[in-house]
């Protein structure tokens, strides 16, 4: 296989990542994620996490709507949508 073809798509690393791995058992007790604790999971970057936020593919909830001071949104993904993530995008 050559340099160029050993470099697995986003997605394809993500997939990889998940296979059968339960929020239960990453994070036990917890409620809801960082957007850096999922993109370790996932081993991808935040970015990449974001993307799949405001694409519609990973549900989460932008704490900081009704902030005046700050513009920036700031993510948390509950427990059940990344069980749901893993769900519909682990074959």
């Amino acid at each position: 296989m050559t340099r160029e073809h050993s470099k697995a798509p986003p997605a394809y690393k993500e997939e990889a990542a998940l296979r059968g791995v339960r929020s239960d058992r990453l994070w036990p007790g917890r409620t809801v994620l960082y957007v850096r604790e999922v993109a370790q999971a996932l081993h991808v970057t935040e970015q990449h996490v974001i993307n799949l936020i405001t694409e519609g593919r990973l549900r989460a909830v932008n704490i900081a709507n009704g902030l005046k001071k700050t513009r920036r949104e700031h993510w948390r993904i509950p427990v059940t949508a990344w069980d749901l993530f893993i769900q519909e995008n682990a074959s």
